[in-house]
């Protein structure tokens, strides 16, 4: 580690780091290490994450983040939450690609932050019931950068007619990749609700270019932390 790095004391919140493999989205199955923020600025009732939102916890520098065992096992990094766009993710973004990590963010999307997208795949799950859960800036942002994910949590076939509407107001559509998650903590839920989303949308959305994700973490090891 050069004594650049070691001078580098920006600090970051962080809730916990874990090894482990990617659950969701278009990097599904994927090995990699958690780095999980603390603090957040919604409140979804189903979140599996909770013990995350106080910002009073561990406060790491770059470089201890940079020479953890975690970080340095796996070359792809997911930042999570929390939410991790809450911080000014540059000088860590930065000091990860120079030592050769692809990095993930996984982010609400009511934070937009353009050098981020220059380091970074971001994916965006906005939470359209939650209060204060859009900002139509910052989406709108998001989809002119090109190239981003959207992943959205549903437990109902109203709520997929919601994300489409979402996904026509916005024109996400071209260029983005969309992604239908269910909610959930148990195997049972989880398959239930997939289920529920493949044949809804094969008969009503047919011609929706969307794609259809797990929680393969849940799948494999149930709603355990660290997993």
């Amino acid at each position: 580690m050069s004594e650049e790095i070691d001078n580098l004391v920006y600090d970051y919140g962080v809730c916990e780091m874990f090894r482990s493999i990617q659950g969701e989205g278009p990097n599904m199955g994927k090995p990699c290490t958690f780095i999980r923020f603390s603090g957040c600025n919604l409140r979804c009732p189903w979140c599996d994450s909770k013990y995350a939102w106080p910002v009073d916890k561990m406060m790491l520098t770059v470089a201890q983040i940079l020479k953890s065992p975690s970080v340095k096992k796996h070359k792809h990094i997911v930042l999570t939450g929390g939410e991790p766009m809450m911080r000014n993710l540059e000088p860590l973004l930065v000091e990860l690609a120079r030592h050769n990590h692809s990095v993930e963010i996984e982010t609400n999307g009511t934070y937009w932050s353009s050098p981020v997208s220059k380091f970074a795949n971001i994916v965006v799950s906005p939470k359209l019931t939650v209060e204060g859960g859009i900002n139509p800036v910052a989406i709108d942002q998001f989809v002119r950068a090109g190239g981003i994910t959207f992943k959205f949590v549903v437990s109902s076939t109203d709520e997929i007619d919601q994300v489409y509407e979402f996904c026509e107001n916005y024109q996400v559509k071209s260029g983005a990749k969309i992604y239908l998650m269910p909610e959930g903590i148990t195997r049972k839920v989880i398959l239930e609700r997939l289920q529920l989303i493949a044949c809804y949308v094969r008969d009503m959305y047919p011609n929706w270019d969307v794609k259809i994700s797990p929680r393969l973490h849940i799948l494999l090891w149930g709603n355990k932390r660290g997993k």
